[in-house]
């Protein structure tokens, strides 16, 4: 896909809503792009706890992706907001992890998208003494990170996100 042709897209869709862009920047162009839109009117468009965010990502998303090829995909942000939300629950997730080993039990997370649990159980599978796990349907999916004495973690990892 043409990433120009995104950009456009994405400023034009805004634009039709009557959101105030000041600017559009991609990152990551080869893999997986992500488009960071700078805005003034950020609180419109991120919601109450990512709540419009999530909904006007899928929207772009199923607009642009409709006669893009299967495997190609993208992500936006807006003012910084889904880079600093996933930096605090890696954060919260590599605290909670500290202490499933500390106390050898298991933590349920609050419920998270599918790409930040995703996101978290990759952080996450290398250590030997967590596991983690899916839980829940829909909008409650959480995410639990467990202790276990040893593990292969090619086995025990649920990524089933």
């Amino acid at each position: 896909m043409d990433i120009q042709k995104i950009k456009q897209a994405i400023e034009d869709f805004l634009k039709k809503m009557t959101v105030r862009v000041t600017d559009v920047k991609v990152a990551n162009e080869a893999s997986s792009p992500r488009f960071m839109i700078e805005t003034p009117d950020a609180p419109l468009l991120i919601g109450r706890h990512g709540e419009h965010f999530t909904a006007l990502s899928h929207v772009i998303k199923k607009v642009i992706l409709k006669d893009a090829p299967e495997d190609f995909n993208f992500s936006i942000d807006i003012n910084g907001y889904q880079e600093s939300n996933l930096e605090m629950l890696k954060n919260k997730a590599r605290v909670l992890a500290e202490r499933v080993k500390s106390f050898k039990t298991e933590i349920e997370m609050d419920p998270m998208s599918s790409y930040e649990r995703m996101t978290i159980h990759t952080m996450l599978e290398n250590d030997p003494n967590i596991i983690t796990e899916s839980r829940g349907d829909g909008a409650s999916r959480r995410l639990v990170i467990k202790y276990t004495d040893s593990k292969d973690a090619s086995l025990l990892n649920d990524t089933n996100i």
